[in-house]
């Protein structure tokens, strides 16, 4: 089999376009009636961050749809730490729309004397507009506070993701190669990345999340606050929540350009060491409160 292709609901074009300028109506509206706009801008390192309204949304893969996933050829074990699909409360917040750039890092560089990421001179990751590669957690934490900003939550990072309509992925419930850089399985059962590199951050429009975020799904894995527990999902408060106070690693979101699609899905959690950073697919974006 050349790739594995996840197709949960079979809609038309024509149907998704009609849903997604009614889910963005809708969006609009909730941010008027908010009081805050839509989009700011952070002044220290220029990212455009964009609003994620109050309210619920369900977190976590449902039983349904882990069962669809596992007749596809799903590791049941690999899906239990996203269970069980549980209700959510967030506060409005800001996030970034693209994951930080080469750039941003190379200011942040400039201005504390921080130590470069590993990967720092591989040309194939390193051009000005893509996305930061190969940092740790501790990095990426110390360049969001750097630029007055935090990592966002895992809740806030899948809300930012998925939107409050429990889509697979950002931009719906249809798995689509052209709008996300990933990698596919082989005939001979090997990755094969489509690009073998990351992109430009601006990257696949069409792939961008319910609330406008770009590369959500695939390019880099993105580091979160939160430490990794994988029955946390067990024990989550309903408001707010803000990871498991005990546990030595940090979750990672999104999947990279060297993951395939089930990596890809907005519930998907990778995890690792604060300190790793020997590898070229775990980048970050950052966050803020809205109030």
């Amino acid at each position: 089999m050349l790739c594995v292709l996840y197709l949960k609901y079979h809609i038309t074009r024509w149907e998704f376009r009609i849903f997604w300028m009614s889910l963005s109506l809708f969006f609009l509206v909730s941010c008027q009636r908010s009081g805050l706009p839509p989009e700011i801008q952070n002044e220290k390192d220029g990212s455009v961050m964009l609003l994620v309204p109050s309210g619920e949304f369900l977190m976590g893969t449902s039983p349904e749809e882990a069962s669809w996933l596992i007749e596809r050829g799903a590791d049941e074990q690999r899906l239990l730490p996203e269970m069980p699909q549980h209700k959510i409360y967030l506060d409005a917040f800001y996030i970034d729309q693209f994951e930080i750039t080469n750039a941003q890092y190379q200011a942040f560089l400039d201005d504390t004397g921080r130590e470069p990421p590993l990967h720092w001179q591989d040309e194939r990751l390193n051009g000005d507009d893509q996305p930061v590669a190969g940092v740790s957690w501790e990095d990426a934490s110390a360049y969001c506070q750097w630029a007055g900003k935090r990592l966002p939550t895992e809740a806030e990072w899948e809300k930012a993701s998925r939107g409050i309509d429990s889509r697979l992925y950002p931009w719906g419930d249809v798995f689509d190669i052209r709008w996300c850089n990933l990698a596919l399985i082989t005939a001979s059962g090997t990755y094969s990345p489509v690009y073998d590199i990351t992109v430009e951050v601006d990257s696949y429009p069409e792939g961008a999340s319910p609330y406008g975020a770009m590369n959500m799904a695939g390019n880099v894995r993105e580091w979160v606050a939160d430490r990794y527990d994988p029955d946390y999902y067990q024990l989550s408060p309903t408001h707010n929540p803000q990871g498991p106070r005990r546990g030595e690693q940090r979750v990672i979101r999104g999947g990279a350009w060297y993951d395939t699609p089930l990596g890809l899905r907005c519930t998907t959690r990778y995890h690792a060491e604060p300190t790793d950073l020997n590898n070229r697919y775990e980048g970050f974006r950052c966050a803020i409160d809205a109030w």
